[in-house]
């Protein structure tokens, strides 16, 4: 929870706001509170693409899929305005840390926790199915642990089973690792891909690892596609029945109730020691050791700034400063009204897949031996450059060309962009379609290596491009993560000395 900035409207609506719950590519999240004092959510879009119709066409589906689902296992919408501007809407404020943050500090759940876990949310999507919507995105960010139990937060991209779709030719909306192989494959939607997502979903609940590994979204989507997933460490009945959630034959997938009925935890999830352990936030379990194989750092898992499938000709405004994203989110209301989906383009499938795809790429294949400072071009001819202030957390812009040290970029061997001592660096979380692009102090971290994708500059851990709004970025633009297509003028970055 961060205090609000000058540039924040003191209220919304009927709403007072008292605090920032975060910010991204769509808009900001506030804490707000009626006049009466109950405490609420407030999501508001950024004035910046209020008029993109794309854009209000999945905030009113959101919103619409709130007022349809109204059950235990969702927050409830309190309130919103979709007519005029400013667009926003109200819901439930619900303390507690997501699965992917409960995993994190106290590590793979116990194997009956894991049972009424599953439990727990399979029930709660048999009721979301029961009014005929569809999830899209179930991942360990998108489910709250709260004291009253498990919920299913963020249907930004939730739908109904007859509604058309808003995404574009050659995109699918998810996250990698949670999409269904149909889904990837030829965007075939259904009650059987929300199955698929929860049993990988328990897969990482259970072994603290993401079920289809890590790497670029092209091997990842290729292992869910060829069904390698990780349940090393699974109990027997457990690792069965996620993987027949995750079943290429979608008849094979279980069906919520049937789910429930194979879990048969011996504990009331409530009850349970280890779930009163999560949600007091006390008491971290020591994490079982991993493979050396999977020494690597977990990908993150919540949401700072994406903008599902929206032209990157219309995003605007600043990207959330890692002065607060690294602070880790424990207020559920910031998840539950995560900002965005993910856009993911599932392209290259018709290439051959990793060789070996438990080896990832590494930075030090793709830059020069010798490090060498150069200007960083953008598209447009302008030159990437570095702020005055030069502080952690600030965005670097494009500029006029002008020879500068604040224009001449270091590519070192371990995959660093860096100038005046800075490097080029991607704030922690999901690092979806849309994320901003910062200066950091020099770490180290996977949040700041890059590699030569092509003609592009790719961000390794997120596999995704630098990317300008337009193919002739203007003086001030800033630079933001978007899939790389291999065809778009806006990605063509070549590394410096390259």
């Amino acid at each position: 929870m961060f205090p609000l900035e000058q540039s924040d409207p003191a209220s919304i609506g009927r709403y007072r706001l008292a605090a920032r719950l975060g910010s991204g590519g769509m808009g900001t999240v506030y804490l707000g509170r009626t006049p009466g004092g109950r405490p609420a959510a407030i999501k508001v879009v950024k004035s910046g693409i209020q008029d993109q119709p794309g854009a209000l066409s999945r905030f009113q589906r959101e919103v619409e899929t709130l007022r349809t689902v109204r059950n235990p296992f969702t927050a409830a919408l309190i309130d919103f305005e979709v007519t005029q501007p400013p667009f926003w809407m109200a819901t439930e404020y619900v303390p507690g840390p997501t699965l992917a943050e409960a995993v994190k500090q106290h590590g793979p759940l116990e194997p009956d926790l894991l049972r009424g876990l599953f439990a727990a949310l399979a029930e709660g999507l048999e009721d979301v199915h029961a009014h005929r919507v569809l999830h899209r995105d179930i991942k360990p960010a998108n489910i709250i642990l709260s004291v009253t139990g498990p919920q299913l937060i963020d249907f930004g991209i939730a739908r109904t089973e007859d509604q058309p779709g808003l995404t574009e030719l050659g995109m699918t909306i998810g996250t990698p690792g949670y999409l269904a192989p149909e889904v990837i494959i030829d965007q075939q939607l259904g009650p059987a891909a929300d199955i698929f997502a929860l049993g990988a979903t328990m897969a990482y609940a259970g072994t603290g690892r993401p079920p289809y590994g890590k790497g670029s979204v092209h091997t990842i989507n290729t292992r869910c596609i060829e069904g390698a997933i990780d349940l090393e460490g699974l109990p027997q009945d457990i690792a069965e029945l996620v993987e027949d959630c995750v079943s290429r034959d979608l008849s094979r997938r279980p069906l919520p109730e049937q789910i429930v009925e194979r879990c048969r935890a011996r504990t009331a999830l409530l009850e349970h020691v280890g779930y009163q352990r999560i949600i007091s936030g006390s008491g971290a379990q020591e994490r079982r050791p991993e493979p050396a194989s999977d020494q690597e750092p977990e990908l993150e898992t919540v949401q700072v700034g994406s903008v599902p499938n929206v032209p990157a000709t219309v995003l605007a405004g600043k990207p959330l400063s890692r002065k607060r994203s690294r602070i880790t989110l424990a207020i559920a209301a910031a998840a539950a009204l995560a900002l965005t989906a993910g856009a993911v383009a599932v392209y290259g499938l018709d290439r051959q897949p990793d060789k070996n795809p438990t080896t990832q790429p590494t930075a030090s294949s793709s830059p020069s031996p010798e490090p060498e400072n150069a200007t960083l071009t953008v598209p447009g001819g302008g030159c990437l450059s570095v702020p005055e202030t030069l502080a952690s957390g600030d965005i670097p812009t494009v500029q006029v060309c002008d020879g500068s040290p604040a224009q001449q970029w270091e590519f070192t061997p371990t995959g660093e962009i860096k100038a005046l001592e800075r490097c080029l660096d991607v704030a922690p979380g999901e690092r979806g379609n849309g994320t901003g692009v910062q200066l950091w102090d020099c770490n180290g971290t996977e949040a700041q290596v890059f590699a030569r994708h092509g003609n592009q500059t790719q961000h390794l851990s997120s596999g995704r491009c630098l990317t300008t709004e337009a193919n002739e970025a203007e003086p001030g633009a800033q630079v933001f993560l978007w899939d790389c297509s291999g065809d778009n003028l806006n990605q063509e970055f070549p590394l410096p000395g390259l």
